[in-house]
């Protein structure tokens, strides 16, 4: 490759990253529901109805972090908050708490690819858009025997591009995931009310 082929090769390349660098600037929005999800588990049978383990219902409560794996940063907070909301946390308990969360999925790989080549197009002026999709269950256990489950179905909307960035401070996504797990958290510990499909706060 001759100077010529390589200058107008690494000139190429710096358009196609340039808009990708400045408009680097990510955002997100949320929204939480529950609704009565059919059961799909064999150790969930019977558990269709949506129920909790309210803090003055039991004495004190073991708690039990599954499938969090890259998400364990919110672990803290969630323990705090219940905590706040009156559950007595202890290392053993005869009631356990067991929080599953789930990835379920994301916006599909065409669509992602699609909106890639639009948002390097128009120099991220047109944003690229990422939904992750999770599944929050809460499972009471009382000496190993599940109680109840109270399962949320949680969305977060990300948002890439050079609009984004007045933005960015104040909707930064893993603040928008921290703030709608509390929010979860908030509405299981008053009995697994329904949140309703809106924006977080």
């Amino acid at each position: 490759m001759n100077s010529h082929a390589f200058a107008r090769a690494l000139r190429l390349l710096c358009l196609i990253t340039l808009p990708l660098a400045v408009g680097a600037n990510c955002t997100s929005f949320a929204s939480a529901e529950v609704g009565r999800i059919a059961v799909d588990s064999a150790t969930d049978a019977g558990f269709a109805d949506q129920a909790a383990v309210e803090p003055g219902q039991v004495q004190a409560v073991a708690l039990r972090f599954t499938a969090w794996g890259n998400h364990e940063r919110y672990v803290d907070g969630i323990r705090e908050r219940l905590r706040q909301r009156g559950y007595r946390l202890r290392e053993k308990a005869p009631d356990t708490l067991e929080l599953v969360l789930e990835e379920s999925g994301t916006t599909p790989g065409f669509l992602r690819l699609v909106n890639f080549i639009a948002t390097i197009a128009t120099g991220t002026v047109l944003p690229f858009y990422n939904q992750v999709n999770y599944r929050l269950a809460f499972r009471h256990f009382r000496q190993g025997e599940l109680q109840s489950v109270c399962r949320y179905e949680l969305r977060n909307n990300e948002l890439v591009g050079v609009l984004m960035i007045p933005f960015a401070p104040f909707r930064w996504p893993t603040s928008v995931l921290n703030a709608t797990l509390i929010e979860t958290v908030d509405a299981y510990a008053y009995g697994c009310r329904p949140l309703a499909v809106r924006s977080s706060k």
